[in-house]
């Protein structure tokens, strides 16, 4: 891989967690990204896990890990692109600002309002 398209390879998970100094025992190269959300070390140029599952049913990281790491930067980049995740980030942070609620209840006063007016 170039050093362009790997620079561009490694922005592209970037977002999911971050890059270790070290190497791949796989193939040796410096792509070894440490998830948060798993609590688990990936090759991102493999795309394998290096880390291992507990086996524990119960665990919050390792039951709902994936079976390779490019599922979740799938699945993180089709949730950020579809416009019914923006809407819903939208509804919910405008209702989490300061004056987002007070303007809600009088817009609902409002339109109330009017709609017993006729």
């Amino acid at each position: 891989m170039k050093n362009n398209s790997l620079e561009k390879h490694k922005k592209r998970w970037k977002l999911l967690g971050n890059y270790l100094n070290e190497k791949c025992p796989k193939c040796e190269q410096k792509t070894v990204l440490f998830m948060d959300k798993y609590d688990a070390r990936c090759c991102t140029f493999c795309n394998e896990w290096i880390d291992d599952v507990c086996g524990d049913a119960s665990c919050l990281f390792c039951s709902q890990r994936p079976q390779t790491p490019y599922e979740e930067v799938y699945y993180y980049e089709e949730k950020r692109n579809t416009s019914e995740y923006g809407k819903h980030w939208r509804r919910e942070n405008y209702q989490h600002k300061t004056n987002g609620m007070k303007r809600h209840n009088i817009k609902k006063e409002w339109i109330a309002g009017i709609s017993e007016k006729k």
